[in-house]
């Protein structure tokens, strides 16, 4: 008795349908985002719905609002983020490097960072 058959590598179209999810989920979260800002009524409300949004809705592990403090040392304050359900407090920090903050408080404009670990991001 013989079988003949043929093999199919499916790994790309798996990878695809993973990227398209994680896009699918984060286009939810912009909408979610841009109804919750519609209806918002006090910033911290906002600032907290808009980050239970990013880690609930998008699947992210963390997400917070840092507000850039016009002082000498260039201080941002954070506001209380969210970590996958509990709310995260974090301290001051200052901007004297490279990073995340320090980059997006140059540049005047919001910045995401992703983790190159594997599966750290969801």
């Amino acid at each position: 008795m013989r079988s003949v058959g043929t093999v199919h590598d499916i790994t790309l179209r798996k990878l695809d349908e993973e990227a398209l999810q994680r896009l699918n989920r984060e286009l939810r979260a912009i909408s979610n985002c841009n109804q919750t800002l519609m209806r918002a009524e006090d910033e911290q409300a906002l600032l907290d719905d808009i980050c239970r949004i990013i880690c609930d809705d998008a699947g992210y592990r963390m997400a917070w609002v840092g507000y850039s403090e016009n002082d000498k040392a260039k201080t941002i304050r954070p506001f209380p983020g969210r970590r996958r359900g509990r709310v995260s407090r974090t301290g001051t920090a200052h901007l004297g490097g490279y990073g995340t903050r320090a980059r997006s408080q140059r540049n005047r404009h919001p910045q995401r960072r992703e983790c190159q670990f594997p599966g750290f991001h969801r």
